[in-house]
């Protein structure tokens, strides 16, 4: 009985240890996804934007830009994508955010003015603006 208790001491002790590698590496797998989520050069460039420029209407400062998202994949898909805007000495001054639901294979989308706006920090003036692709989110439809 105590050589069989031993087995299967053993044998328990071994699989706590291999459960623990397993869940460590699926937590360190996780880990890294949820860090590039949204930084895939492929879905980047899905993604192109252009006329960027802040504008200024009684005191209150907004960003805008017109932004061009293109489904490259084989399925319907939707894109959230967050956008840096940042003034001539490179000052992250705002950001735009926009969404594009269920473009089919191949399709695109420009938005502009209301659909492609955002906020920017009080003082920032109006004008020419650098607007940069921060991050780009896509979801089957």
């Amino acid at each position: 009985m105590t050589v069989i208790g031993t087995v299967l001491g053993v044998g328990a002790a071994a699989l706590g240890i291999w459960g623990i590698v397993v869940v460590f590496g699926a937590v360190d797998k996780l880990g890294s996804n949820l860090q590039n989520i949204g930084r895939n050069p492929a879905t980047m460039s899905d993604v192109a934007v252009s006329d960027c420029a802040v504008t200024s209407a009684s005191g209150f400062s907004s960003t805008h830009a017109i932004v061009k998202v293109t489904n490259k994949t084989d399925q319907p898909q939707s894109h959230m994508v967050t956008i840096g805007v940042a003034d001539a000495s490179g000052a992250r001054i705002g950001e735009i955010n926009t969404v594009s639901n269920s473009l089919g294979v191949g399709q695109s989308v420009t938005m502009s003015r209301m659909d492609a706006s955002g906020t920017a920090v009080s003082g920032a003036r109006p004008g020419p603006a650098t607007c940069v692709v921060a991050n780009v989110n896509r979801f089957p439809s």
